[in-house]
């Protein structure tokens, strides 16, 4: 698959105009490193993704009840608001921390 994608870059470039040498190492070293990514992703568990957000959602939530207990007044309704936020934020980290393992952005070789 990496060397069709080299492929078919070069056939673009043939059909679009020559470009010059800097640019075709450019575009070679971009998928490379698209395919380094896309491989420590592979070693990334998911298992190791939910154990970060359990652990992120503890100190989250305690945040959010203190936060909703000095707001109101009220530690009942800050256990409430922690409860809720609880849950909906476990699925969001989730989801969130798999679509920035996706990404290249911050990542140097």
């Amino acid at each position: 698959m990496y060397q069709n994608q080299i492929g078919s870059i070069h056939l673009i470039m043939n059909k679009y105009g020559k470009l010059n040498t800097e640019t075709d190492k450019e575009m070679v070293e971009r998928l490379q490193n698209q395919k380094i990514v896309k491989k420590s992703i592979k070693r990334i568990s998911k298992k190791r993704s939910i154990l970060k957000t359990i652990s992120w959602r503890i100190v989250g939530t305690m945040d959010t009840m203190f936060l909703g207990w000095v707001i109101t007044g009220s530690p009942l309704i800050g256990l409430k608001i922690g409860g809720l936020e609880l849950i909906t934020k476990f699925v969001l980290y989730y989801f969130h921390e798999r679509a920035w393992l996706r990404t290249t952005t911050g990542i140097r070789d």
